[in-house]
């Protein structure tokens, strides 16, 4: 009975084994035509907007990890942190239905217009 049991466990662990590989290949699948189709007539050098006169709403954050130095009678405070800045680019849409349900794209900053440089 127990060789029975174990034989049944395998063949079902097989399975999900099977189904959570094959999802992550169609995920990977849609993530590359994505990747594809909205790349592919994609300039970085255009900025966003419907017309050069359209304003592009920038927001910035700096989160601060530490306090380098402090120089009192300078006046200058020297620290270490990150600079994050959001907006938005149309350009860089999509309807998730159509790729899998695909909602979030990782694209290198070289590949795409930033504001700052």
């Amino acid at each position: 009975m127990s060789d029975a049991f174990f034989i049944c466990k395998c063949s079902l662990s097989l399975r999900l084994s099977f189904c959570s590989v094959f999802g992550s290949v169609m995920a990977n699948q849609m993530s590359s035509r994505l990747f594809e189709d909205l790349l592919s007539r994609y300039n970085k050098l255009v900025r966003p907007g419907k017309s050069p006169s359209d304003a592009i709403e920038i927001q910035f954050k700096f989160k601060l990890a530490q306090i380098l130095d402090v120089h009192e009678k300078n006046q200058v405070l020297t620290t270490k942190g990150s600079l994050i800045h959001r907006w938005s680019d149309q350009r860089l849409s999509w309807e998730p239905t159509q790729y899998g349900n695909v909602t979030m794209l990782h694209v290198p900053g070289q590949l795409i217009w930033v504001p700052v440089r």
